[in-house]
């Protein structure tokens, strides 16, 4: 049998890999290979399915399948089969340091002590505590991030179509959770129903000044809805070759009527790169900083849920 690793895993797993057959990186051998580990880098297309006549099994090292056309794959006798816990927990932290990170001003102090400044007034904060977490989905990740929210002291609703009840969180209505949640923290596959689901409209349906937290699929957000370049990115780029960033603004609808701060975190799970980054967007016409803190190589889709 052989297995052919396509995308970037943990040095040790060709090693571990070995007793259950040949261990290969080479995609050349791609006709060859019974089994292919994947992450988000690999797209397991018909056309890319097609060329590997043998494949029997595709094991995607995440959550999500949306990069495996899993209905072409079953055509061919493949099996698809993925990692659904194996991330939860560090995307939930992920999204808990966001949280923290935000309201902290963590970002902004940071840079301005590197620049020789102590902004102690300046920089005003707020807390997590006694504010109310929105979760839009409560599969794997989301109770964990419920969890560590609950030790915060934050009140917690969430929308889940596929989940009855909830030991951590209420379940409202879509409506209901966009409008009571001073911080929302996605955690959608993305499907078609999903796709874009954070637009215009829905944001108009959320209080002033809410966080949006994203350490799903990017693509549940119309980034073009909340995200401009900002001028600033160059100078930023200069000061650290792994930050860049990027303003934001909205719809005109959205700009008559709230002011909204957009966090996109993506966490990126695929081969070579590592990419969780915080956009702060703006409502109303107002603009505000947008980061994203790039470990090199081009962005991945995260696990979600």
């Amino acid at each position: 049998m052989l297995i052919l690793i396509c995308d970037a895993f943990d040095a040790s797993l060709p090693a571990r890999l070995a007793p259950f057959g040949e261990v290969t990186e080479d995609m050349d051998r791609l006709r060859e290979a019974h089994v292919a580990l994947i992450r988000s880098k690999t797209k397991a297309t018909a056309d890319w399915l097609a060329q590997a006549p043998n494949l029997k099994l595709i094991i995607r090292g995440g959550v999500g399948l949306d990069n495996v056309d899993v209905k072409a794959a079953q055509a061919r006798g493949i099996a698809v089969r993925n990692t659904p816990r194996a991330s939860s927990v560090a995307v939930a932290e992920l999204a808990m340091a966001m949280m923290l990170a935000i309201p902290n001003r963590l970002v902004e102090a940071h840079s301005s002590m590197r620049e020789g400044k102590w902004l102690k007034k300046e920089l005003k904060r707020t807390e997590l505590f006694g504010k109310t977490l929105g979760l839009l989905g409560v599969g794997l990740i989301g109770s964990e991030v419920a969890k560590r929210a609950a030790a915060f002291g934050m009140t917690i609703v969430a929308y889940d179509p596929f989940v009855s009840e909830h030991p951590v969180a209420a379940l409202c209505s879509l409506d209901d959770l966009l409008a009571r949640a001073d911080y929302l923290s996605l955690h959608t596959p993305l499907t078609d129903q999903t796709r874009g689901m954070i637009n215009a409209a829905t944001i108009a349906k959320m209080k002033k000044g809410v966080i949006i937290i994203n350490t799903g699929r990017g693509k549940v957000v119309v980034e073009s809805v909340v995200a401009e370049i900002d001028p600033r990115a160059g100078e930023r780029r200069e000061q650290d070759r792994h930050q860049r960033c990027a303003g934001s603004s909205n719809a005109a609808d959205v700009r008559r009527r709230v002011r909204h701060r957009h966090a996109v975190l993506r966490d990126g799970l695929c081969s070579r790169t590592c990419v969780p980054s915080a956009a702060l967007a703006g409502r109303a016409g107002h603009r505000s900083g947008a980061h994203v803190c790039a470990h090199g190589g081009s962005a991945g889709e995260p696990a979600s849920r």
